[in-house]
């Protein structure tokens, strides 16, 4: 927003605005709008990496990962200014195609965090895959154990757990929480039966 003058007091009726207002218009943008179209979305995941994934998330690392496997390539050194939701959307599709449903649904919500971030920091103006629809349906995974693995769990339980100073691992100080770990384990189980 730019301020050309209190009506009145300097002189700036509205024939004198509106010719302040061409000049500005014709005016090339200014080194801070030239810094925000020149950010690549590369450039953008780097800090959003640094500045919000690293010191808050304990997945950065599989983020990292995903964006260089799927995000990098094909959107890395675009400006963010210019991505649109059908680049994104191009994206998402051939990762559905390659690597699976589940993996694009991962891929497109990344992107989304990374750029719901920059609008959130003021270093881009919107998100161009908000509300973008996922292509898989994500199930949570259930899995009941047969008889025979209960018993093979039980069995493991049952065996007292070993001190060994020489090699490390549990010590006297931890005996009782290993013994109590594994009467927990057998009531969860047996309670799943």
């Amino acid at each position: 927003m730019v301020e050309l003058g209190v009506y009145g007091r300097d002189q700036m009726l509205p024939d004198a605005a509106i010719a302040e207002l061409r000049k500005l218009q014709l005016r090339a943008p200014d080194a801070e709008d030239a810094a925000e179209a020149a950010t690549t979305f590369g450039e953008l995941f780097a800090l959003w990496l640094e500045a919000h994934a690293k010191t808050k998330l304990a997945t950065w690392a599989d983020d990292e990962r995903r964006y260089r496997m799927h995000l990098e390539e094909a959107l890395g050194g675009i400006p963010f200014a210019e991505i649109e939701r059908k680049d994104v959307r191009e994206v998402r599709d051939v990762v559905a195609e390659s690597a699976g449903p589940i993996q694009s649904n991962r891929v497109v919500a990344l992107f989304n965090r990374v750029a719901n971030w920059a609008v959130d920091e003021d270093r881009a103006k919107f998100n161009p895959a908000a509300r973008l629809k996922k292509t898989g349906e994500e199930r949570r995974r259930e899995r009941i154990l047969t008889n025979d693995e209960l018993a093979q769990l039980w069995s493991v339980l049952d065996t007292p757990p070993q001190i060994d100073r020489e090699v490390g691992g549990l010590t006297d100080i931890d005996l009782p929480a290993a013994v109590a770990v594994r009467r927990a384990l057998k009531l969860l189980s047996a309670k799943a039966r």
